[in-house]
């Protein structure tokens, strides 16, 4: 059953804070944000409140996807989350260094999600609402770091939890889309995964790079989560690990354990290189809602 967001508490014009952590040329794209609106509802005992702040399109059909995922996650405490639709896109770095402004479009604290491009907007609330409720904490064990390290040693902070919540939002994000639109969930998920794995060839390339050098020392750089967002990512989602692992909870030592055992699938190292590098893909998913 979907949720009936006419029964939620709606306020408009709502404030926008100045104080987001994002890049500046988003930051000064939010003065074009100029309608707003705060939902407000009660669930399972949690009061949970979620602000667009929006400049076009049909807010109450944009809280219906995220009270349809929330429906479906185990939520631990109330949510708080602003939602900026700035439509500041993500590029490619000119320096082949991926930081910021060329991979992130959200974050997440114990107090509030925060996600600040209506490029793929969805998917990222999807991807913090994974850090907001600690459903990563258990890979969070720095003894994960050099086992990952061993596979690819690069320079690299290897927050693989990144790749967890990653890997979850995608996937999460195909069944929504299959659900509002009636398009079978087998053939989203198919075309996320050859999009996924275009994406990291695509991005390493760009890097000089291919999936074969950064097993190897290598001039990998990274500002942010690149090895976790696009390489690990891609190898759980491209070989089913949530089929198999059908709990949103990590298990650190399983998730760490089927990266070491897929990593070098012949079946998946066939795909990557029948995968030449094309177009510059910018999202990290192809999936997406209005």
């Amino acid at each position: 059953m979907r949720p009936n967001v006419a029964k939620f508490d709606r306020i408009d014009n709502v404030k926008l804070d100045d104080d987001y952590s994002c890049p500046p040329d988003v930051k000064a794209s939010f003065a074009t944000l100029t309608k707003s609106r705060r939902y407000t509802w009660n669930e399972h005992n949690h009061q949970h409140t979620v602000q667009f702040f929006y400049a076009s399109g049909n807010c109450d059909q944009r809280m219906h996807y995220i009270a349809s995922i929330l429906a479906v996650l185990p939520c631990n405490k109330p949510l708080r989350a602003d939602i900026l639709l700035s439509p500041v896109k993500k590029e490619y770095p000119e320096d082949h260094v991926f930081g910021q402004a060329h991979v992130n479009t959200g974050y997440a604290s114990d107090e509030k999600i925060v996600v600040y491009r209506k490029e793929e907007w969805l998917k990222v609330f999807i991807h913090e609402c994974f850090h907001y409720f600690h459903f990563e904490q258990s890979l969070m064990n720095p003894i994960f770091v050099p086992r990952i390290l061993k596979l690819f040693p690069v320079q690299s902070k290897v927050n693989v939890y990144e790749a967890y919540c990653e890997v979850w939002a995608r996937a999460l994000n195909c069944y929504l889309i299959s659900a509002y639109t009636s398009i079978p969930v087998s053939i989203l998920l198919r075309q996320e995964k050859k999009y996924s794995m275009r994406h990291m060839v695509n991005v390493l390339h760009h890097m000089g790079l291919t999936y074969a050098s950064i097993q190897k020392p290598s001039s990998f750089r990274e500002k942010t989560n690149v090895l976790s967002y696009v390489v690990l990512a891609n190898i759980v989602f491209n070989q089913n690990y949530i089929q198999t692992h059908p709990t949103v909870q990590a298990n650190g030592a399983a998730f760490v354990r089927f990266i070491e055992t897929h990593y070098h699938n012949p079946e998946f190292i066939r795909a990557v290189e029948h995968t030449k590098p094309s177009t510059p893909t910018t999202t990290m998913s192809l999936q997406s809602i209005e």
